[in-house]
Parts: C-alpha cells; sequence; structure tokens
C-alpha cells in the first residue's frame, strides 16, 4: 500500500441466515398486521346497524311527592357488547311544570337508569327515551307518562281534547309544522300545551308550546325551524307529539302520542 493512501474498510456481507431471519420477521408481521386489520373490518362490519328500546319503566309505578322516581330502559343490541348512547329528556306539566333529562347509565344486562325527582303532587311527568348507535338511525321510545300523587282525569267537567292533528301530513325540510286541536270543558280553561320530543342522530330533545286559541275551542302551535334546532327538519327526523289541558277543576285531558316524520326534500314553497 503507497504511502497517504487511505485505509478503506470492506464491508462485511450478511450471513444467509441472518437475511433469512430479517426476511422471516418481516414477513411475520405483515401476516399479523393483516390478521389485525380484518379483525378489525368484521368487528365493524357485524356490528349492530340500530339500538332497539324495549320497554321503558319507572319505579315507584306510583310515586308521591317525596319520591325520587327511577326510569329504567332496557335496550336491544343484537347480541353483541356494542354500547348505544342512551338519553333520558321528561317534562313535567300541569301540578309543577320542569323540563329536564340527560344521559342514562348502564347498570348491565342491557338496561340504562336514570333519577328524576321529586315533583310536586298532581304532576305527570312525560318520558321520552332515544337510543344512539354510532351514525345509525335513532330509536325513541315515547310511550311511558307517570303521575305524581293524585291526577285528575275524566271528572265532572267534561274537559276533553279531539281533533288533533297537524299540518303538513308530510312536512319536509324547512317546513313549519302547525299542530291543531278542539278543546273544551263546562269550567275555566287553565291552559292547553302542546309538548314534542324530536330525534334524528345524534340530535334529540323534548320541547313545549302553549297553544293558542285562534277561535273558540280551536287551539293551534307551530313547530318551527329556529336556528340552534335546524337539524330537527332533517329528512329521517321523527317527531313524536302529545296535547294536554287542564282547567280550574284540576281536571286534566291528554290525547296520547302521535308521530310524524320529516321527508326527503325541500319545503313547499
Amino acid at each position: 500500500m503507497r504511502e497517504g493512501s487511505r485505509m478503506r474498510e470492506a464491508a462485511i456481507p450478511a450471513s444467509p441466515r441472518r437475511s433469512e431471519g430479517r426476511l422471516i420477521l418481516v414477513l411475520a408481521t405483515v401476516i399479523l398486521a393483516a390478521i389485525v386489520v380484518g379483525a378489525t373490518l368484521a368487528y365493524i362490519a357485524n356490528r349492530p346497524r340500530e339500538a332497539h328500546i324495549l320497554a321503558v319503566t319507572a319505579s315507584p309505578d306510583r310515586p308521591t311527592s317525596a319520591d325520587v322516581i327511577t326510569v329504567t330502559a332496557e335496550v336491544d343490541t343484537a347480541g353483541t357488547d356494542w354500547r348505544p348512547d342512551v338519553v333520558l329528556e321528561y317534562q313535567a306539566y300541569f301540578g309543577g311544570y320542569d323540563r329536564g333529562g340527560g344521559p342514562m347509565r348502564f347498570s348491565g344486562g342491557g338496561r340504562y337508569v336514570l333519577d328524576i325527582g321529586p315533583f310536586p303532587d298532581r304532576t305527570e311527568v312525560w318520558l321520552a327515551v332515544a337510543a344512539f348507535l354510532g351514525d345509525a338511525q335513532v330509536d325513541v321510545n315515547a310511550d311511558r307518562v307517570v303521575q305524581v300523587g293524585t291526577v285528575l282525569r275524566g271528572g265532572s267537567s267534561g274537559l276533553r281534547i279531539e281533533n288533533l292533528n297537524h299540518a303538513p301530513s308530510q312536512p319536509r325540510a324547512g317546513d313549519t309544522i302547525t299542530v291543531t286541536a278542539a278543546v273544551t270543558t263546562d269550567s275555566t280553561l287553565v291552559g292547553a300545551l302542546l309538548i314534542y320530543a324530536y330525534a334524528h342522530s345524534p340530535g334529540f330533545g323534548i320541547a313545549n308550546q302553549t297553544m293558542v286559541e285562534e277561535a273558540p275551542g280551536s287551539f293551534v302551535a307551530r313547530i318551527y325551524n329556529p336556528f340552534l334546532f335546524g337539524y330537527i327538519f332533517e329528512p329521517g327526523t321523527v317527531f313524536q307529539y302529545r296535547v294536554v289541558a287542564i282547567d280550574m277543576t284540576w281536571n286534566t285531558a291528554d290525547t296520547g302520542v302521535l308521530s310524524l316524520a320529516v321527508a326527503d326534500g325541500q319545503a313547499q314553497p
């Protein structure tokens, strides 16, 4: 070697066994990743698309003004471990007026619970429960009403609500929904109230409006499309509504629950 020349380090070739081991490690990593991805995709593909509310109950059955009411919702998710978001909203009226609710907590076995109240005597409480599972359509149960203490129904004043209707019959996104009813009594009417629950994944809520007597015995309330709650008019939104009334004798009346859904398309001009 000539003086001043630089020593160059010769590259040491990898042994065949070392190269083979690295190749096996890479292949094993790829196979494991493919298995994990495949299992994840299969799990997502097989998850339930909807959560179904099987029943809503309240305990005690006949609460007094001193009782906290435990509301329980039984929710089916097609036998999987996926847990939906379950929310309770309630509207109290007659003896006391209040609105509230919140997320229900999982208590095992597909049951979700939330405590509400106490409420004043002569109060009726309408319960609306919604279950959301990802971006699937929301399921709503608004069939349960709880009466606190003594709520007079069918009294001698003859208070009644008839001819409940809504227009348009098939509302579209952006429509104003007009609800009408005939309310009569042999006493003096205190008031009539429209209460409605609305749901469209992931939105859900409950609201009320005092009905206005636009002609003798003919009461009207209108559900507009307010900016803050614009999503309630999306196609597929489900409304469940009822009208309640009370007169000076504390006699009360209730229409039961009616439903409507917002159709595809824009409001009619």
